[in-house]
């Protein structure tokens, strides 16, 4: 049941990148626990609601331990995050536009590496929001071609 893990593993990944702070994980705890992943320190964690930084980091380590997994480097971080934003474009649930403009900086991140080349696209896509100011483009245009990326993108295994 590894899909039941997506959600915690982008949150542990947003985290390292500091997108999100670690009181986020116990939420992201339960995300998971509720879509089937089950180990006595994921719910620990998931019943963390109200702890500090210095309780909860070294559960959301232990989660991680216990599935056989250590905190990701920063690419791999990069790659769980952009997957999941991909994800999100495709079934709806993102703003194609604020979805590009993460993909972007998350592009940046990863500059000269194989992921910096699957993410590029989505730069020169949230860089055309200018031609959706001047009239140039649509925004329907604009958020069809970043949804076609996206699909484009997951259909190749996701980032890189």
């Amino acid at each position: 049941m590894a899909d039941c893990w997506l959600s915690f593993d982008e949150a542990i990944a947003a985290w390292r990148l500091g997108e999100i702070s670690l009181e986020y994980l116990p939420a992201a705890a339960v995300d998971a626990m509720t879509a089937g992943g089950d180990s006595a320190s994921l719910l620990r964690l998931a019943g963390m609601e109200d702890a500090t930084w210095s309780e909860i980091e070294p559960l959301a380590l232990r989660v991680l331990a216990d599935r056989g997994r250590s905190l990701p480097d920063q690419e791999e971080a990069v790659r769980a995050v952009a997957n999941g934003i991909a994800r999100r474009i495709v079934s709806g649930d993102a703003v194609p536009e604020e979805a590009a403009r993460r993909l972007n900086l998350l592009a940046w991140l990863v500059e000269g590496r194989p992921a910096h080349d699957d993410l590029w696209p989505f730069a020169g896509l949230w860089s055309s929001l200018e031609a959706v100011e001047t009239g140039q483009v649509s925004i329907g245009q604009l958020r069809a071609a970043i949804v076609k990326e996206a699909v484009a993108l997951l259909d190749r295994g996701g980032v890189r």
